[in-house]
Formats: structure tokens, sequence, C-alpha cells
């Protein structure tokens, strides 16, 4: 009798350092280097300033909304330093410029200059190209779980959603922000939806049996349904406002869930 207790004894706590060494070294349990969050925190920072840009010219110039924009030009700043690649540290200056000059262009009227969207489509695209850059050396140092590679753009790539949709319903297009035809920037509002969908699936059979997180994913599925007929009907009865939101919030989701993982 004193073994079988010694046997069930040894047996337990052979379970507890077989499920600590499990934890430990579990992929999933990895977070993202501090290179791999700026790179991430910068891109959503730098298009949330162009989407709150849209969202001031378009809905009336408030100054609540100038202030979001000039609040994700700060962020945009503070988490590009450092990530010295190519022109970033050249190109985010520029396009710091191109958005507080909208901000006080003109506020009676909802118009901008002619060229404006040319302008603006370079400065942007100088940026995102830069950490675009910037995110394929950082992605691969560490190396990302899967869960975490599902992860990686998703929260640049929904804000780009965003900022595609409330330029094309207050300002029109924007010019294609890369000539990489396999980049999500350069791919328009139905095929950037219809593959963030099939990568929302994913992620969601990769999470699946997690209960730590089911949560956080069923916020973003469920938001995500509900703007998702409207991204693949953008000509018809646009609603940025509610777009602008369910992204902000979906994009909020994702890297608290990136960052739990």
């Amino acid at each position: 009798m004193y073994f079988v207790k010694l046997n069930n004894k040894l047996r337990s706590l052979l379970g507890m350092v077989g499920v600590y060494c499990l934890c430990v070294s579990s992929p999933l349990l990895a977070a993202l280097s501090s290179q791999q969050q700026q790179t991430q925190d910068a891109q959503v920072a730098a298009l949330q300033a162009a989407t709150q840009l849209f969202m001031h010219r378009g809905e009336g110039r408030q100054p609540a909304q100038a202030e979001l924009a000039e609040a994700a030009l700060g962020r945009l700043q503070q988490h590009s330093q450092g990530l010295a690649v190519g022109d970033l540290q050249a190109s985010v200056p520029a396009y710091r410029q191109q958005v507080q000059q909208a901000l006080v262009y003109d506020l009676s009227s909802p118009d901008l200059p002619w060229d404006f969207n040319l302008n603006f489509s370079n400065a942007l695209s100088s940026v995102l190209q830069g950490l675009q850059q910037n995110a394929i050396a950082a992605k691969a140092q560490p190396t990302l779980s899967a869960e975490q590679t599902l992860l990686w753009d998703l929260p640049a790539r929904f804000q780009y959603l965003a900022t595609r949709y409330t330029a094309r319903a207050y300002i029109g297009d924007l010019e294609p922000l890369s000539e990489d035809a396999n980049s999500f920037l350069a791919q328009d509002l139905d095929q950037q939806t219809a593959a963030l969908d099939n990568d929302l699936k994913a992620l969601a059979v990769a999470l699946e049996g997690r209960a730590d997180v089911a949560s956080r994913l069923r916020d973003v599925q469920i938001r995500w349904r509900f703007i998702h007929g409207r991204l693949l009907n953008y000509n018809d009865d646009m609603a940025p406002l509610i777009v602008e939101r369910s992204c902000r919030d979906i994009v909020t989701h994702l890297q608290a869930l990136q960052r739990s993982l």
C-alpha cells in the first residue's frame, strides 16, 4: 500500500513537471519581441492616422477627430523610433506633415486639394513600405509560432480596410500603396475582405479548444460578421462610421489576443 501511494504521488509530480515543461516550451506562450511589437504597432498607427484624417474631413472637421489623428501620429513616431530601415526615419516626418496639413486645410469645406490623394498616397506608401521591410525581418526573429504567424499582420490588414473604406466614402480612392501584387497594400477592399475572411477561419481552427482566448476571438468574429457584407458591397449604402468603429474594435481585440498567447 505504501508503494502504491508513493507511485501515485510520483506520477502526480511527474505530471505536474510535464505540464510545466510544456507551458515553458510551448510556442503558444511565446510573446512577440519588442521589435515585432513595435513594427506591428507602427503599421497600425500609420493607418489609424489616415483613417482619422478621412473621418475628420468627412464628418464635420471636428476637433475631437483631429485629436485622434494627432494621437495616432504620436504613436507612429514612438513606435517607429529605432526601426532604422531604408528611408523610414525620413518618410515618417513627411507623412506626419501631410496629415497635419490636411487637418487644417479649409475647414469650411470637406474638399481637399486636387492633388491630395496622389501626394498623400505616396507619403503613406513610403511609411508602410519601410515598415513592411522591417516586418519581414522582424517576423523571423524570433520565429513565431503557427498561431502568432496567423495573427501577425491581421491588425494592420483590418486597419487597412478601415483606411481604404473611409477614404472611398469621404475623399475618393487612394492610389495603390504597393506595386507588389501579393501585398495586402496593393489589394482593393473586396480582395482583402475575402482574404481576411479565410484567415480568420484558419485562426479559429488553430485556436480551437483554447478556452483562455475563446472570448476574444468570439468578439472579433461577431464584429467581422457585422461588417463583412458591407465591405463586399462597398459601393452601396456606405457606412464609414460603422466600419471604422468595428475595424478599430477588431484591431484592439486581435492585438490583445496576440499578447495573451
